[in-house]
């Protein structure tokens, strides 16, 4: 009896056992989730900022002036070449931006840029060491009471080293945050403006 007994005990014990650690080899060596890399996102935000559209424009087409509107976003802003096309009515540039390292990552880009007076500010990627994808822009609408109604829209797409989750930081977190700072930039410029006149 001791025998038969003591047998199905170890028997018992080693079926709870394999089961056991069946468990614990599916709960430690199971592989997280990878990062997916090189997503795309895109953003659109839309704001009324009280300032003539055209006033806007000069500030936005300023691209020499964006370290100073977002001084804590961007290390440094070149504009390599600017130039006016379809006689005069368009202004093309091809800007350098050097941001600030985004959780983690140091991102330089160079756009090729072009400007409607008074209605939009358009953009395409030219090149970048992160970035393989980059096409946005601004939209002015005036709204014939001194307000102008802002679009922005930008669609991004990382390289394929990159984490998606910085694309979402990137275009969730930090774009919108620089659309609100350009909104009470652009108020306080046009405040210094009309106190001039």
């Amino acid at each position: 009896g001791r025998r038969q007994c003591s047998a199905y005990t170890l028997r018992g014990l080693a079926l709870a056992g394999s089961r056991l650690s069946r468990e614990f080899k599916s709960c430690t060596y199971r592989s997280p989730p990878r990062p997916i890399m090189g997503a795309k996102a895109n953003v659109t935000r839309e704001i009324v900022v009280p300032v003539p559209a055209n006033e806007l424009y000069a500030l936005l087409s300023d691209y020499s002036k964006y370290y100073d509107i977002w001084p804590k976003d961007y290390k440094a802003v070149t504009v390599a070449h600017k130039r006016k096309t379809d006689f005069g009515r368009k202004d093309m540039a091809t800007v350098e931006f050097e941001h600030t390292p985004i959780m983690g990552y140091s991102m330089a880009y160079k756009l090729n840029v072009e400007g409607v007076p008074g209605r939009s500010v358009l953009w395409t990627l030219n090149s970048s060491n992160l970035l393989a994808s980059n096409v946005g822009g601004w939209t002015l609408k005036d709204q014939g009471n001194g307000e102008t109604k802002v679009s922005y829209g930008c669609a991004v797409e990382l390289n394929a080293n990159v984490p998606g989750f910085v694309t979402s930081f990137i275009l969730g977190q930090a774009f919108p945050k620089m659309l609100k700072t350009f909104s009470k930039s652009a108020v306080r410029e046009w405040e210094i403006i009309q106190a001039e006149r």
